[in-house]
This record gives structure tokens, C-alpha cells and sequence, in this order.
């Protein structure tokens, strides 16, 4: 997963190459300190040859006999090192100072110095080697220093540049992983915008909103959506069409079917011919149903029509077939209806009661009740249907509300597409759909509840 890290990889291609270069302009960076306190080093050391040149004292005959002790305890004196020196004539003998320093590794030019290291009485040394004129004879002026105030001033160097070192790096990785981040809020957002999406939702992709480097992917996810819409919309053009096309020719069955068994005289005839039509029925509400699912459907609805409207109104205008439908089975039907307001499809909402009713009027014995209201409930609107049949378990709930799917030991008639296109109408109105147990405990109760109408528009936008 890290691997395919976009943040990860900027910081990769950022952060290694300038590591790099902070490597290389480290290096650069102290020679740059180095040479310069170096140089310092030496030309103090310098000065001191150049000191001890004019203190020189000279006998009759022109060597070099003795320094003055002052002279000489001034050129050693030092805090930190131990400073060396010696005076040779031009044999090299010895005139003054200390025996066995290491001499020049070359030949040098009068008055010019020479720099070197080396080593003395088991020490690590610096030393210049100054050829120079004392009362016109040739000597050679050696002055050696130990180097603990070079190695001193080399760590404290080294350690300032890694040590700005690494907290630059610290920051350039701070501020890259900040930087990247920000840079890439742009997608954060994409993907909670599309994640906030329901299935309805195939609306392309503002593309004038995302950073140019992302619009060739949401280009892609744009020609993926209107492929998903196209098919989803051939999908319903097709289940339309059939069940248009089956609609027809069964209504115009049932009507051969009635005419046929009032000219009957056979009973077994008759018996024959309702059966036929019971079967033609259930195939017409099929035929129905599957249109009102279709319709029902993401690709199907449209948002555009939906209307302020009253559910007790709507209820009102379906009481006449319900009260039908309930008498063919001796049941009773009531009604506790109050002002409830919705934002919705009239014919999409009449679809969905119609389906909580049939199933509840379905699976009710003979002599039961129904029970269907409407109220206002926490800013919204409530629509419920009780019925007094067998109920629904619980672990059956969830299940009831797959297509064609019928609890087990289930022998009454129905398709079961009846919840499944309640739950796809209350998903079109943003509402809510469950089953409960009414508070008699027996039965079934389907409730519905639906947002405020302020909310649904706004949703729907």
C-alpha cells in the first residue's frame, strides 16, 4: 500500500535528490570553513617565525648565540598547544631551540615559508619552516604548534554543518510531506465528494474543480458513469417495454376469460377459467409491479418530480381499491391519517402504499386488521402499516426486502417485489424503510419515514 503512495513518492523524488546535493554542498560548505580557519592557523604561526626572526641576536662574528629568555617564554606561552621552535644555519646545524623538529620536505625560497605537518615527541604537529637573513648569514626558522586548537576548531565545524545538516533536512521533509499534503487535498476531496455519493448519483464529475494533473482519470470516471447511466437506462427501457407489452395482451386474456366463463355451462369449464384468471392476474400485477420498479430505479427517476404533497391526500384518493381488496378477505381496514407533508412522486408514493397495503391485506388471515396512518414525526413525516398476520422475524427483516425473495413456509400469492420497490421509492424520497413488531406484539408493522420537505429538495438539487 505504501508503495503506491503518490505523497510517498514525491517525498522519494524530493527529499533523496536534495539530500544529495545538501551532501555534496556539505562537503563544499566546510572546505569552504575549513581552508580559510586553516590559513588563519598558519599565518599565525607564520607571524611567529617572522617574530622570532627580528629577535634574533648575533655575536661578533655574525652566528646566532642566545634569544632573550622573555622573547622565547612569550613565543611559548599558549593556552592549548605547545609551540616548538629552532634556528639552523645554512649547514643545518643547530643555533637554538629544539632539537629533532622535522624539517622542510622541500627546498624554499628566501623569506617564504613553508607548511607541513609532522610529528614531534609523539604528537601530531603543524609547522613552517622560514628561510631568512640574520645579520647577513642564511638561517633556517623552524616553529611547530601541536594541533589541538585545529582539531578543536575542525569538530566544532563538522558538527555545526551536520547538525544544520539534519535539521534542515528534518524541515525540507516537514514541509514536503505539509506541501504534498496540501497539494494533494484536491483529491482528498474528490474522493469524499464521490464517496458521499448514493447509487443514484451518476452525475459527471465537475472536471473544472480538479487539478489538471487528475483530469484524465476524472475523464475516465466520467465516461465509466455515463456508460453505467446508459446501461442502467437501457435496462429500464427494456423492462418498461415488457412490461407494457405484457400488459396488453393479458388484459385483453382476462377479458376473454370472463366472457368465456359466463357462456360456460361446464363447471369444470368454469373452474378451469378462474383459475386461468387468477393466474392472469397475478401476472398483470407482476407486469405492474415491474414497471413501478423500473421507474423506481435509479436510471428511471427523475427528481424533477417532485411535488410538495399530503399523505393523508394521497392515502384518501387509493381508500376505495384497498377497501376492495381488504373485503375479498373479510378484513378490516382502518385509518388514523394526519397532516403529514412531503416532498415526493405522487405516482411513485401511491406505488409504494399500494405495496405495504397488498402485502399487508395478503399476508393477513381471513377476519384480521389493517391498520394504515400518517403523522408528523421529528421534523418529518411518518407513514405505517400494521397488520395482524404471523409477523416477520427478525432475521428475516433485512432479507424481505431482496427481490423475489419469499420467507420460507410462505403460502400465500405475491411475487415478492412488493418491499423491494417500497425501499427503492423511499430511497428515490431520501427516506427511510424498516420492520417492527407492533406494540401489541403480534403482526407486522412497516413504517416509512420521510426527511423534511426542505431537506429532500435540497438533496435532490
Amino acid at each position: 500500500m505504501r508503495g503506491n503512495s503518490i505523497r510517498l513518492r514525491l517525498l522519494y523524488w524530493l527529499v533523496g535528490p536534495l539530500a544529495v546535493i545538501g551532501l555534496v554542498g556539505g562537503f563544499a560548505t566546510y572546505w569552504l570553513a575549513w581552508i580559510p580557519a586553516r590559513n588563519a592557523y598558519d599565518l599565525a604561526l607564520a607571524n611567529a617565525a617572522w617574530e622570532l626572526a627580528t629577535r634574533l641576536q648575533t655575536a661578533n662574528n655574525g652566528l646566532l648565540t642566545e634569544l632573550p629568555l622573555q622573547i622565547e617564554q612569550g613565543l611559548r606561552a599558549d593556552r592549548f598547544d605547545q609551540i616548538f621552535f629552532c634556528v639552523h644555519d645554512r649547514n643545518g646545524i643547530l643555533l637554538n631551540g629544539d632539537r629533532g623538529l622535522p624539517s622542510a620536505p622541500v627546498p624554499h625560497d628566501l623569506d617564504k615559508p613553508v607548511y607541513y605537518d609532522g610529528d614531534y615527541g609523539g604528537l601530531p604537529v603543524r609547522l613552517v619552516s622560514l628561510p631568512t637573513l640574520s645579520a647577513g648569514e642564511l638561517v633556517v626558522i623552524t616553529v611547530a604548534e601541536t594541533t589541538l586548537k585545529r582539531e578543536r576548531g575542525q569538530r566544532t565545524i563538522i558538527v555545526t554543518l551536520v547538525t544544520w545538516g539534519l535539521a534542515l533536512t528534518c524541515a525540507i521533509v516537514v514541509v514536503g510531506w505539509v506541501a504534498t499534503g496540501r497539494a494533494l487535498s484536491r483529491l482528498d476531496r474528490l474522493q469524499s465528494d464521490i464517496a458521499k455519493r448514493s447509487l443514484r448519483d451518476l452525475a459527471p464529475i465537475d472536471e473544472s474543480v480538479v487539478p489538471i494533473e487528475v483530469r484524465p482519470l476524472a475523464t475516465a470516471i466520467n465516461a465509466l458513469l455515463e456508460r453505467i447511466a446508459d446501461a442502467a437506462r437501457a435496462q429500464q427501457s427494456f423492462l418498461t417495454d415488457v412490461a407494457h407489452q405484457l400488459r396488453t395482451p393479458l388484459a385483453g386474456l382476462i377479458t376473454q376469460l370472463s366472457v368465456a366463463e359466463r357462456q360456460s355451462d361446464s363447471v369444470e369449464v368454469r373452474n378451469s377459467i378462474a383459475v386461468m384468471q387468477g393466474t392472469a392476474t397475478r401476472t398483470v400485477r407482476l407486469a405492474n409491479q415491474l414497471l413501478a420498479l423500473a421507474r423506481a430505479e435509479p436510471s428511471g427517476f427523475h427528481a424533477e418530480r417532485l411535488r410538495p404533497l399530503q399523505l393523508p391526500d394521497i392515502i384518501q384518493r387509493c381508500i376505495n381499491d384497498w377497501v376492495r381488496l381488504a373485503d375479498q378477505k373479510s378484513i378490516e381496514l382502518h385509518f388514523d391519517l394526519n397532516q403529514a407533508p412531503v416532498l415526493g412522486d405522487e405516482f411513485l408514493l401511491r406505488e409504494l402504499l399500494d405495496n405495504l397495503l397488498t402485502n399487508a391485506v395478503i399476508y393477513t388471515p381471513a377476519g384480521g386488521h389493517v391498520l394504515i396512518g400518517c403523522q408528523v414525526s421529528d421534523g418529518g413525516s411518518l407513514v405505517f402499516v400494521e397488520d395482524s398476520g404471523s409477523g416477520i422475524p427478525p432475521a428475516e427483516r433485512l432479507k424481505v426486502f431482496n427481490r423475489f425473495y419469499r420467507m420460507p413456509g410462505t403460502n400465500a400469492d405475491g411475487s415478492g417485489l412488493g418491499l423491494t420497490i417500497a425501499r427503492e421509492i423511499a430511497r428515490d424520497h431520501l427516506a427511510e424503510i424498516e420492520i417492527a413488531t407492533p406494540a401489541n406484539g403480534t403482526g407486522t408493522r412497516v413504517e416509512v419515514r420521510f426527511p423534511p420537505p426542505a431537506r429532500t429538495s435540497s438533496s435532490s438539487r
